[in-house]
């Protein structure tokens, strides 16, 4: 009677275990954005709330977009055409492989404080991407022919400080805030131009102005898990894998009783 080799039998149980590593799973994914904000006291009707936004959060797949002609929060605030713009491909299913979140934001023709700030086109991107164990962000914001104080700005950096009005306001360009470990988590969120207030009396404003404007801001997460079971939807490869497994064990099968 013939004997099973040990190294056949590691072989097969090997192939068995492999049909069965399950790898990882993207389970939810949201994002937003709003394309501005005015938040300043003591000026009521300024409460923050955002103009134009677009939000949503994964299982299953979204993608929104909302947009407005053009937006007037006088004296503060005036543009064009505004954007926002929400997606992530998360669809829940096990080892489904690399996801994504993104919001983006769009204003177009900027102008706030009757020209103290300009620009033709203020955008705002934050994505996160991959899957358990890598999971990357991207965040960027464009801004098209930016002037502050009649002064020209140009940036590709993120976190960009600047200061007017002997620090009554405060400003930052590509603000971005990056959360999470990256390996289960992470999120990203982006601010093409946050504005602080402090006391700030310029002309033709009676009172001191305190607050923030928020100029295209966009967001986005992703978890992901580490399986431990077996997936509900076998790949090819996996039935490959357990069809060579069960190969060997009838193999080995057939030697045991073999004379």
């Amino acid at each position: 009677m013939s004997t099973a080799s040990p190294s056949r039998l590691i072989a097969s149980i090997f192939l068995l275990c492999a049909s069965l590593n399950a790898g990882a799973t993207v389970i939810t994914g949201t994002s937003s954005a709003y394309a501005a904000a005015v938040g300043l006291t003591p000026v009521a009707p300024l409460d923050g709330d955002p103009l134009v936004t677009a939000s949503g959060t994964a299982p299953a797949a979204y993608n929104q977009t909302n947009t407005l002609a053009s937006a007037f929060v006088l004296p503060f605030l005036s543009t064009g055409l505004l954007t926002a713009n929400a997606q992530s491909n998360v669809d829940g299913l096990v080892n489904g492989g690399n996801r994504l979140a993104s919001g983006e934001a769009v204003v177009a023709n900027l102008n706030i404080f009757s020209g103290l700030i300009t620009a033709d086109l203020v955008e705002s991107i934050a994505t996160i991407n991959g899957d358990f164990g890598a999971l990357t962000h991207s965040g960027s914001a464009l801004l098209t022919n930016l002037k502050i104080a009649g002064t020209s700005f140009s940036t590709g950096l993120p976190n960009v400080a600047f200061s007017l009005y002997d620090g009554m306001i405060t400003g930052i360009l590509n603000e971005q805030f990056v959360t999470g470990n990256g390996t289960s988590d992470a999120a990203l969120a982006v601010n093409a131009i946050h504005l602080s207030f402090n006391n700030f009396r310029g002309i033709g404003i009676l009172t001191s102005i305190n607050g923030n404007i928020i100029i295209g801001r966009s967001q986005a997460a992703l978890t992901a898990v580490a399986n431990t079971g077996d997936t509900t939807v076998p790949e090819p490869a996996t039935l490959l894998l357990v069809g060579l497994g069960l190969f060997g064990l009838l193999a080995l099968r057939r030697n045991k009783f073999k004379t």
